[in-house]
């Protein structure tokens, strides 16, 4: 349990028994990394109390003087399988087709570049040799 994991050595040798422990106890959120979307949260809760003399009453006089842990509670929500499949179908699909496609595209257009680039060097050998032969004949 996570009772007094910060607390001063006072405080948790004040009670027997508690054994401090991080793992598990802190707010945890799992997000959808691309959309955002919330796949698990979980929340603690811990209550405490207080024991304490109190002057004038004599049913306190011989408590110990601590506090103690009385509630540990925890609130989790999770999204269903149906809707993690969901997401997954709709987003992450997509990406995996964008990955594929992003350097085909990429491909196609450097290809294309240098076809242009090919066709213009040609196009324009071809004009000097009708400028030659024009020129010949003239």
């Amino acid at each position: 349990m996570p009772h007094f994991i910060k607390a001063s050595k006072r405080l948790q040798d004040g009670v027997d028994g508690l054994n401090p422990n991080r793992t598990g106890v802190e707010i945890e959120l799992i997000v959808e990394p691309n959309s955002g979307a919330l796949l698990r949260i979980a929340k603690k809760l811990q209550l405490i109390t207080e024991f304490q003399r109190l002057p004038g009453i004599t049913a306190f006089k011989n408590i110990t003087e601590a506090i103690i842990p009385i509630f540990w509670g925890e609130e989790v929500a999770e999204q269903s399988e149906e809707d993690i499949s969901d997401i997954k179908k709709r987003l992450v699909g997509p990406l995996a087709l964008i990955q594929i496609l992003q350097p085909t595209v990429l491909g196609f257009l450097v290809f294309s570049l240098v076809l242009g680039i090919f066709f213009r060097l040609c196009n324009d050998k071809s004009k000097e040799t009708l400028f030659e032969l024009d020129a010949m004949k003239t």
